[in-house]
């Protein structure tokens, strides 16, 4: 789960930084501060390609 606090100053709608709290299947969290979008996108892309891996389809895999 991703959560975005839209609340945060200088994150959320209308900017170009976000404030987000990864949290895992274990009930763990990674708290990114208030950084440029791209670079949250960039960690949950992070954290997503080593779980699609282990699901058995390769990065960038469109079957279902």
């Amino acid at each position: 789960i991703v959560a975005n606090d839209v609340s945060a100053p200088n994150a959320g709608f209308e900017v170009d930084t976000n404030t987000v709290t990864l949290v895992w299947p274990d009930g763990s969290k990674e708290f990114l501060p208030n950084r440029p979008k791209s670079e949250v996108a960039h960690r949950i892309l992070s954290a997503v390609q080593p779980l699609v891996t282990r699901a058995g389809r390769p990065p960038g895999s469109t079957e279902k």
